[in-house]
């Protein structure tokens, strides 16, 4: 079981869940699965896709701080 210890980035820069404005398919489609590195598919048509962060807080990001913040993944 992991704790909170276990998320080096910290709680407030794990993301937990998130939104997809755009694209997506029916629930329990096995193709509806999306790959947090490509960050092409979190950006709809009129806004960015809301994020849950691990602390409880929800953000937006943009397509830059999106791609930096899931391009760095701790050691």
């Amino acid at each position: 079981m992991k704790t909170l210890k276990d998320f080096p980035a910290g709680t407030s820069n794990t993301i937990f869940a998130w939104e997809v404005p755009s694209g997506f398919r029916a629930w329990g489609d096995p193709l509806n699965a999306r790959d947090p590195r490509g960050t092409k598919s979190f950006i709809g048509p009129n806004r960015p896709a809301r994020f849950a962060l691990l602390d409880g807080s929800v953000r937006m990001f943009d397509a830059k701080e999106l791609a930096e913040l899931v391009g760095k993944v701790p050691q």
